[in-house]
């Protein structure tokens, strides 16, 4: 607890069509749990490269197989990108 770590989101793919949608741009990010209440109280940090949603390549399979398929059907590069800033804290589901 208190400690930032990189967490990917692909894992949390629901079958949610939003979740799919938004999650395999941005890739991971960093939290950090400041309270195990409730199931955990989570904060994300705002930095360049965790909060960056982009269509750039990295070491993941699956992520760089959902980006080739995004980048092919839209013409999209590594020029496709803006950084996001991310406030507050998030429940994370039990």
């Amino acid at each position: 607890m208190g400690k930032e770590q990189s967490i990917s989101l692909l894992h949390f793919f629901n079958g949610n069509p939003e979740s799919i949608n938004t999650t395999y741009a941005l890739g991971s990010c960093e939290i950090t749990l400041q309270s195990e209440a409730l199931g955990g109280i989570v904060k994300v940090s705002n930095n360049y490269e965790s909060t960056l949603y982009d269509w750039n390549y990295d070491s993941r399979l699956l992520r760089n197989a959902l980006i080739f398929e995004q980048r092919f059907r839209y013409g999209l590069s590594d020029s496709h990108g803006f950084p996001l800033i991310i406030y507050g804290t998030g429940l994370l589901n039990q």
